[in-house]
């Protein structure tokens, strides 16, 4: 440069591009340290980048994971019921019951349809039938198993109770009791009747161990038994739900009275 105001100019230029630089990229790219800081930032910022995308990462794969499982299991579900449409498991007909099975005899074709003779592990005086063709089942376990534990009851409440039983025409069971009562002071007495069945079998069932269900609480009844009360003609059923009460079953009366009435 020809003289010191030159020098002073390009100086200033100089000061004015460095503050521009710092500026735009908030770093000072003469400063040797604010290099490596500015390299420190890079390196911790792909470090947590890194990271981050591997979390993203996992959580992909474990959502992917669990979509395959939903749509695996669904798939399934769709199988399984397709098959029970077309080709029935005759053990699906208790189920619900917790009973375990035997086969007495069967009568059925190469397509395993017929008529299959079962009976309880725990209980081999009674049997029952299922009728299996392809996905349909029909069967009288229910009617097989109250008829003997009503048999099997020793007392004179069942004086009031009357049973009404006959065979289908595919030759299954139909059984049930019921309670006729034609004055309504007398309805108090028959709801009693009906509960103290129930009670029998509720009690008669945890020494034989036939119905397994485990939700049941204290006090609620869960035998499939088919019983109920005749009132001026009219059916009352008041154990018409799973898992009732004593209570319960007196209120269900109560109502069923007060709209007839």
């Amino acid at each position: 440069m020809e003289n010191k105001g030159d020098w002073e100019e390009l100086e200033k230029w100089q000061e004015t591009e460095k503050q521009k630089r710092i500026e735009k990229y908030k770093i000072d790219f003469s400063d040797p340290n604010e290099i490596k800081k500015g390299k420190q930032n890079v390196d911790n910022f792909s470090k947590y980048l890194n990271k981050t995308l591997k979390i993203i990462l996992i959580v992909i794969s474990v959502i992917a994971i669990f979509m395959v499982f939903i749509i695996f299991t669904h798939i399934s579900v769709i199988f399984s019921n397709a098959k029970r449409r077309t080709n029935a498991d005759i053990n699906t007909v208790i189920e619900q019951y917790g009973t375990d099975i035997k086969v007495v005899s069967k009568d059925i074709d190469e397509n395993e349809n017929g008529k299959y003779i079962l009976t309880p592990k725990n209980n081999k005086n009674i049997q029952f039938t299922v009728i299996k063709k392809w996905g349909a089942l029909h069967d009288d376990f229910k009617a097989n198993l109250q008829k003997y534990i009503f048999n099997s009851w020793q007392s004179n409440i069942k004086e009031q109770i009357q049973t009404e039983e006959s065979i289908s025409e595919n030759g299954l069971l139909q059984y049930e009791n019921y309670i006729v009562v034609n004055e309504l002071e007398k309805l108090n007495e028959g709801t009693e009747a009906l509960i103290s069945f129930l009670e029998y079998a509720e009690s008669w069932n945890k020494e034989n161990k036939i119905v397994n269900i485990w939700q049941q609480k204290n006090g609620q009844f869960i035998m499939p038994i088919d019983i109920y009360i005749v009132f001026k003609e009219k059916e009352i059923h008041p154990y018409n739900k799973g898992f009732q009460t004593a209570d319960e079953i007196r209120e269900e009366v109560k109502n069923a009275v007060e709209l007839k009435n």
